[in-house]
């Protein structure tokens, strides 16, 4: 599940006007190694720290000290940080009214007058949206849906209800709950023994068969031999992803077949 944020200040200033509790200075993966955030010309914008271990901040602090850090660390720009945002909502809306598969239609000459989802293509205003995960970037997809005027639910065990007022949205207790009430089920998990293969054969069974699933998050979040089945069998109304397990994707890949033309 997701972790709580953890920020630690460092003995270096910003260079910038940024919110330490918007924008993390570093964050340290599992590699032992860590990225720094940077403006879009490669400049270091802060030091910090995002982890929700305690031990992280005297490793960081080592590498300041021994003139490791440019070593270990590398940049990343504001714009990849923020990009899971903006991309989650733009892959519902291009499943949705089926925008990337027109384009693909069109350029092999052909004129679609039916779509396979036809019957269920959602008026945003009219419907509840699922986020899986409300942290970095799934709080920042529930605030980009305040425009949008849909009923926003959420998931995260970690979601404090400060954060619910905030962001104007609506907690369930239970994936489950979630997973049957949404018309848009959005992913925004980190992996973990929790989280692995948790949209899988019985998650996609409680979906609407009208509901849309979109993964810009983690390709081990979701099954994908179980996501092509309920594709093929029509038991969920459609997917957008942007993560696979291997990528590039094969052309043997189980959900290649759904990719353009459903």
């Amino acid at each position: 599940m997701t972790s709580t944020t953890k920020i630690a200040e460092s003995t270096v200033k910003p260079t910038t006007g940024v919110d330490p509790h918007d924008i993390a200075g570093i964050i340290l993966t599992g590699h032992g190694n860590g990225l720094y955030l940077a403006d879009e010309f490669g400049n270091q914008v802060r030091n910090g720290i995002v982890s929700s271990d305690s031990r992280a901040q005297p490793i960081v602090d080592r590498w300041i000290n021994d003139g490791s850090f440019q070593e270990k660390c590398q940049p990343v720009t504001l714009q990849s940080l923020f990009a899971g945002g903006p991309l989650a909502i733009l892959a519902w809306i291009s499943e949705n009214k089926n925008l990337a598969r027109s384009y693909k239609l069109l350029m092999d000459e052909v004129w679609c007058k039916k779509y396979a989802n036809q019957s269920h293509i959602r008026d945003m205003r009219k419907c509840t949206v699922g986020l899986v995960g409300v942290g970095n970037i799934g709080s920042r997809v529930a605030k980009r849906l305040a425009g949008f005027e849909s009923r926003v639910i959420a998931y995260d065990p970690y979601l404090r209800p400060e954060q619910v007022e905030e962001l104007g949205i609506e907690r369930v207790e239970t994936l489950e709950e979630l997973l049957a009430q949404s018309d848009f089920v959005s992913l925004h998990m980190r992996i973990s023994e929790d989280t692995h293969h948790m949209i899988n054969a019985d998650a996609l069974a409680l979906m609407k068969p009208t509901a849309y699933l979109v993964n810009t998050a983690r390709a081990d979040l979701v099954d994908e031999e179980a996501l092509a089945g309920a594709l093929s069998d029509h038991r969920i109304g459609g997917a957008a992803i942007d993560v696979y397990a291997d990528e590039p994707l094969a052309e043997d890949h189980p959900t290649s077949a759904w990719t353009t033309s459903r």
